[in-house]
C-alpha cells in the first residue's frame, strides 16, 4: 500500500520540478529570441547609417536624404525589440504571482488552483503575446526598411 503522505509529497515534487524545468526552458528561449531580434534590428540601423554616411561622403546627397525613411523604419524596429524585454519581465512577474495561486494540499488531488491564479494566468497570456509581437515585429520592420531602401536606391 502506498503511503498517502509519500504520494502527496511525490505529486508536489513532480509539480515543482515540472514548473522549474518549464520556466528554465522558457526563459532561455526568450532570452535568445530577444537577443536575436535586437541584434538584427540594431544591426540594420548601424548598417543603414554607415551606408548613408558613405553616400554623403561620396556626394550622393539626394539618395542619402531619401534613406531617411528606411533608417527611421529600422530604428523603430530596434526600439520595438527593446520593448520585448519589458514585456518579458512583466510576463515573468505575472507568472510568479500565478505560481502563488497554486496550493499544495494534503488531500487528493494534492494541488488546487485558486481564482487568483486564473486571473494572473490571463495576464501572463497577454504579456506573452505582447512579448512575442515585440520579438517578431522588428524582423517585419527590417524587411519593410530593406524594401524602402531598395526603392530609394533603384
Amino acid at each position: 500500500m502506498v503511503d498517502p503522505s509519500a504520494q502527496k509529497k511525490s505529486e508536489h515534487e513532480k509539480l515543482y520540478e515540472f514548473q522549474r524545468l518549464q520556466y528554465d526552458a522558457y526563459r532561455e528561449f526568450t532570452i535568445i529570441a530577444i537577443r536575436s531580434s535586437a541584434l538584427v534590428a540594431g544591426g540594420s540601423v548601424v548598417i543603414a547609417l554607415a551606408f548613408v554616411g558613405s553616400l554623403y561622403s561620396s556626394g550622393n546627397e539626394t539618395i542619402a536624404k531619401g534613406m531617411f525613411l528606411p533608417v527611421l523604419i529600422f530604428a523603430v524596429g530596434a526600439l520595438i525589440s527593446g520593448f520585448a524585454s519589458v514585456f518579458a519581465y512583466l510576463t515573468q512577474r505575472a507568472s510568479r504571482k500565478a505560481a502563488g495561486g497554486i496550493e499544495a494540499t494534503s488531500q487528493p488531488p494534492y494541488i488546487v488552483i485558486t481564482k487568483s491564479n486564473a486571473a494572473h494566468m490571463r495576464l501572463v497570456r497577454w504579456f506573452e503575446k505582447f512579448t512575442l509581437s515585440c520579438i517578431v515585429l522588428p524582423y517585419v520592420f527590417v524587411i519593410i526598411g530593406l524594401v524602402k531602401a531598395w526603392w530609394v536606391i533603384s
